[in-house]
């Protein structure tokens, strides 16, 4: 059965100048439901990630680069958590999960914004990919960046690309999949302690062969012929 969420308005400024029907505004990559809370967590490239009541469709908190054009809209920068010192915004992110330890992990790609108004802030900009998992202080309003892999600053893909945990230790695959420019994907393997264990590349051509949905799969569940 389909839930119709109630549509929500904002008095303080008027909700056209971030909605722009024709033009990828908001471009949601991925969605994971967080059963803690019924809820529903969404990742807009564009943006920020947010979190969503299931039942009621109220916005609950967004996580996101706080120097770009949404956060100039007072309702939407009331429900944005603030990050701890040190920790990176997600920024172009993909692949939002929770993990075992009930963080919400995502690929955090440091593209900028590149579909916003024309003399918006597109937001911070990175030169690297990580993998970021973050806890979350809802009642607080903040939110802190737990856990960060980004290959010593070494690997950027820019899109699409995903970080999923391969079992309930902690082990992640990580898929680079537009690494040097677009040429290549890159599979990298991380242990419980984010030690790599193994990193194969090959050959690409943009998004054609590795996206944001790489998925682990255990040894013992492989059967070969």
């Amino acid at each position: 059965m389909s839930r119709r969420w109630p549509r929500r308005s904002c008095t303080c400024r008027s909700a056209a100048a971030f909605v722009r029907p024709g033009v990828d505004w908001f471009h949601m990559n991925a969605a994971t439901y967080d059963p803690s809370d019924d809820s529903v967590i969404v990742s807009s490239r564009e943006n920020f990630v947010l979190k969503i009541d299931y039942a009621s469709g109220d916005l609950l908190w967004i996580l996101g680069d706080p120097t770009k054009y949404w956060h100039t809209f007072p309702s939407l920068a009331a429900r944005s958590l603030t990050l701890g010192s040190g920790g990176l915004y997600p920024i172009g992110q993909h692949a939002v999960s929770i993990a075992h330890d009930g963080s919400l992990m995502l690929m955090n790609d440091g593209l900028a914004s590149v579909n916003q108004p024309a003399g918006a802030p597109a937001g911070e900009a990175r030169g690297y990919s990580a993998v970021s998992a973050y806890t979350i202080d809802a009642a607080g309003r903040g939110a802190t960046e737990a856990r960060r892999f980004d290959y010593g600053q070494s690997v950027f893909s820019s899109v699409c690309s995903s970080a999923y945990e391969a079992a309930a230790d902690g082990s992640v695959l990580v898929d680079y999949a537009v690494a040097d420019n677009a040429t290549h994907a890159r599979l990298v393997g991380l242990d419980p302690g984010q030690n790599v264990v193994f990193d194969f590349e090959y050959p690409t051509t943009g998004c054609n062969t590795s996206w944001n949905d790489a998925q682990p799969i255990s040894f013992d569940a492989m059967r070969f012929q």
